[in-house]
């Protein structure tokens, strides 16, 4: 059951961020031929606010595939330094497998 409720919470909060990413992306598109006239235009400050979130998220999903490779290669050379431990050639077991 906690499986369910972390998968679905896990959508939940990727549906969300789907969500702000492409209501900034459309936002930015719509206005992308905007002329201001005021000094404190606030489309112009939502531009800003849109273009900011679209970077940010960027930058922390590039942050993730970063740290998840790191994880993924440490992982690999512990498992491969495992293996390599276990294929030891002693002599009692260079006897034995001359036994067979």
């Amino acid at each position: 059951m906690k499986v369910i409720i972390k998968k679905s919470f896990a959508i939940i909060i990727l549906l969300s961020v789907m969500i702000v990413l492409i209501s900034s992306t459309i936002f930015i598109v719509k206005h992308i031929n905007h002329h201001c006239a005021e000094k404190n235009c606030p489309i112009c400050i939502e531009l800003v606010n849109c273009n900011s979130i679209i970077s940010h998220l960027g930058n922390t999903c590039a942050m993730g595939l970063y740290s998840m490779a790191f994880v993924i290669g440490f992982i690999a050379y512990r498992l491969l330094a495992v293996f390599s431990l276990s294929n030891n050639n002693t002599l009692i077991s260079l006897k034995v497998e001359l036994l067979n």
